[in-house]
């Protein structure tokens, strides 16, 4: 699942984001409670120039963490690119065309499509708990397939087949209006683009299949 994954890489990043914050904000304060004109007078302190120990001190504590959160980073993604690699067992074409979304499952020969600018919006049907293959492109311009509650964006292009891999937690079952939207400015009617995410248990998203197919 790409939130958890991402989710993951937030609770590493965070704590060291806030820590960096920290020491920024004391060592400002510091400075200009230490050099204060009421302390200093009209005389400016004088000191040393530099000093190496501590500057070079600072900078290995400062790769060291880029390297950390580097490593972390580039795991999360091998991850991702593993879970791209492996069988699927549903594949859904997404398309975008300004400015509406279709869904197709080539599968069941089912379709799923908006209309008139947000007017109808389509809903992405999928099953919870299984890996679903996408396969993204675009009538017209560029596109970015976005659902923020699982943490993920994918650009599609006219002319070119882009693909993901996703997965629905079954604590999501249910109905969510307007979960997916374009990311990507496309034009005048951008902010309409969106579209509803079903998400359903294997048994009830087997059920749609065979009442979307009558």
């Amino acid at each position: 699942m790409t939130r958890n994954e991402y989710t993951d890489l937030f609770d590493i990043y965070w704590p060291i984001a806030v820590a960096a914050g920290v020491v920024v904000v004391m060592a400002t304060l510091f400075v200009l409670w230490r050099y204060r004109a009421s302390r200093v007078g009209e005389s400016w302190p004088r000191g040393r120039d530099q000093n190496l120990p501590v500057e070079i001190g600072y900078a290995i504590v400062l790769a060291a963490i880029v390297a950390v959160l580097v490593y972390f980073t580039f795991s999360t993604q091998s991850d991702l690119d593993r879970a791209d690699a492996q069988p699927a067992s549903e594949t859904i074409e997404v398309t975008g065309a300004r400015w509406n979304w279709r869904f197709e499952y080539p599968r069941y020969d089912i379709a799923s499509k908006g209309t008139g600018a947000g007017r109808v919006l389509p809903t992405l049907t999928v099953p919870s708990s299984a890996a679903i293959r996408f396969r993204g492109t675009s009538d017209d311009v560029m596109h970015s397939f976005y659902i923020p509650h699982e943490r993920f964006k994918r650009d599609v292009f006219p002319g070119r087949t882009t693909t993901w891999t996703l997965s629905f937690a079954p604590e999501d079952e249910g109905m969510h209006h307007e979960w997916g939207a374009c990311a990507e400015f496309c034009g005048a009617y951008h902010a309409y683009m969106k579209f509803d995410v079903e998400v359903l248990s294997p048994g009830e998203f087997r059920a749609w299949v065979q009442e979307q197919r009558r």
